[in-house]
């Protein structure tokens, strides 16, 4: 399992338009899924629950995809033009710490890979991804 770190810049603009069963195995096709956080969320108000989704519901998309054959992807991938069919580009906006604590143990069962788009100016605050847990996630 690994995490590539990228910068939010730096991310393709990729957008969300439903998960494909295109066959045909092209560089250009390809889903790509957004989290900000995985946490529960019941007890939120409703502006933090419209950017949440609770670790069940996580590990039930994620199965979802391996399930059905999904691969996931990095922008590494696409560089080198190694694109599978069915393939999905996990990513998660801004370096929230659930991201290690909830998305890491079940992106790394199911051999996962994913992109975490980071504000530097938020790494090691509260809430946030620390150094080190960048450091591990990249050598994951």
């Amino acid at each position: 399992m690994s995490f590539i770190i990228t910068f939010l810049s730096s991310l393709f603009g990729l957008s969300l338009f439903g998960l494909s069963t295109d066959t045909t195995c092209r560089t250009s096709q390809f889903t790509t899924l957004m989290y900000h956080h995985i946490r529960e969320y019941d007890q939120l108000p409703d502006d933090a629950k419209n950017i949440s989704v609770s670790p069940k519901e996580f590990e039930l998309q994620i199965h979802y995809l391996s399930k059905n054959g999904y691969k996931s992807i990095t922008s590494q991938d696409i560089h080198n033009g190694t694109v599978p069919c069915k393939s999905v580009m996990i990513t998660f906006d801004d370096g929230y710490y659930d991201v290690f604590t909830q998305a890491y143990p079940v992106m790394s069962y199911y051999n996962y890979t994913g992109v975490i788009g980071l504000i530097l100016a938020r790494i090691d605050e509260s809430d946030y991804l620390f150094g080190s847990d960048i450091k591990s996630l990249q050598k994951a």
